[in-house]
């Protein structure tokens, strides 16, 4: 799993068009892995949630340098449930986290409101059919979600230029 993320963050990251001082935040960092591929190339402040208290507890010593220097802030907990500064980040981005959201609306429209004016918002994903393949996906802790259901919502929650790219999965990007 972590070896097709790294691919997937690969090619997340080159698509961010991250500045210098960019405020970025991730939503769902698991392993670090996004955040680790970003401080390697980039001089950006990283903050990312995660409601995995393990994922938390590696990330917190893995990155314990770059919080020491203000480079990155980790929050552990429920996204939907955390309050953040509105219009503070330049660039948002999630790699396979709308499968634990059921409902689209209410993320897309609260990353829509942490976006400064013509922030960006990234996410990739496996859509409803790809997951359904894969047998780690059965039971009732995944939702699936069609890559045209989520460009719908996407463009509900208020967002611009809506785009997607298929390649090993979907890369979908829009702008406040």
């Amino acid at each position: 799993m972590q070896r097709a993320n790294s691919y997937a963050y690969d090619k997340l990251v080159s698509k961010l068009s991250i500045q210098e001082n960019d405020q970025i935040l991730e939503i769902g960092f698991g392993h670090g892995l996004g955040i680790q591929k970003i401080l390697a190339k980039y001089n950006c402040i990283i903050t990312g949630i995660d409601f995995s208290s393990l994922m938390y507890a590696k990330s917190i010593k893995r990155f314990k340098k770059q919080i020491d220097n203000n480079k990155v802030k980790l929050l552990y907990g429920n996204f939907l449930e955390h309050t953040f500064e509105s219009n503070f980040y330049d660039k948002i981005y999630v790699l396979n986290v709308t499968y634990f959201w059921t409902s689209l609306e209410i993320p897309f429209v609260k990353i829509r409101n942490l976006l400064k004016e013509n922030g960006c918002f990234h996410l990739f994903m496996d859509d409803d059919v790809e997951l359904t393949r894969q047998g780690f996906t059965k039971g009732d802790v995944f939702c699936m979600h069609s890559v045209e259901h989520v460009i719908e919502q996407l463009k509900q929650a208020g967002f611009q230029h809506v785009a997607y790219q298929k390649e090993d999965g979907y890369f979908i990007q829009c702008e406040k």
